[in-house]
């Protein structure tokens, strides 16, 4: 008896080999999934004025200076950007990411930049409130910015580089002012009309001499 069960155990043994030998294994695995993100450029460099631009080979178009892209598709991961003035931005782009790149004023002995994270992708583009934020970009020197409309008005102190968070504001017309630290006479004024979307406001120029530039854009 155990005699027989043992061949029995034997020859389901061979059989089950046999069916796993005969199954067809892909030599590949599946696809993976293809990770994009959304990304645009800012020039808020003076020094630089017009240049082109290409991230990984590939042409981008012109960037005024206070010019922006419009948001185009790139493959998730490290992107070189390039520009004719010869200045390489090496850009993390996020997985699922929508955000600006702003090019920043040389000041040292490579170009830089930052980063302005929007939204992820997926997230809807609409808010509950109108929602402003401010990026100094304008060299050196701290400046104060006040956002004023009808019932609201809103104030921030900014150093170089900084980026306020977004303000909640009801929807309707407002005039930015950007002043020198402390002083009382604006160097340079915009009007946006805030809707129930973000948006950015970006300080580009020279704060220490009095003169910056202003540029209004819609994050959705």
């Amino acid at each position: 008896m155990k005699y027989k069960t043992t061949t029995a155990m034997l020859i389901l043994f061979v059989v089950a080999a046999w069916l796993v030998s005969c199954v067809d294994v892909p030599s590949n695995g599946p696809t993976p999934p293809e990770f994009n993100s959304e990304f645009r450029f800012v020039n808020a460099a003076k020094d630089l004025g017009s240049v082109t631009l290409t991230v990984d080979g590939q042409s981008q178009g012109t960037l005024d200076y206070m010019g922006a892209t419009g948001h185009a598709v790139f493959p998730s991961g490290n992107r070189v950007a390039v520009l004719s003035s010869g200045d390489t931005l090496n850009v993390a782009m996020t997985t699922e990411q929508r955000a600006t790149v702003v090019v920043l004023p040389k000041t040292g002995a490579t170009r830089e930049f930052t980063k302005l994270i929007e939204r992820r992708t997926f997230d809807p583009s609409g808010t509950p409130t109108a929602r402003v934020r401010l990026f100094h970009a304008a060299t050196t020197g701290d400046v104060d910015i006040t956002v004023v409309g009808a019932d609201t008005s809103v104030s921030e102190t900014l150093a170089y580089k900084d980026l306020s968070g977004y303000f909640n504001i009801p929807a309707g017309s407002y005039t930015i002012s950007v002043f020198a630290s402390g002083d009382t006479t604006a160097m340079a004024t915009t009007t946006i009309s805030a809707t129930n979307i973000r948006q950015t406001t970006v300080i580009g120029g020279d704060a220490s001499s009095g003169s910056v530039d202003l540029i209004n854009l819609t994050d959705e």
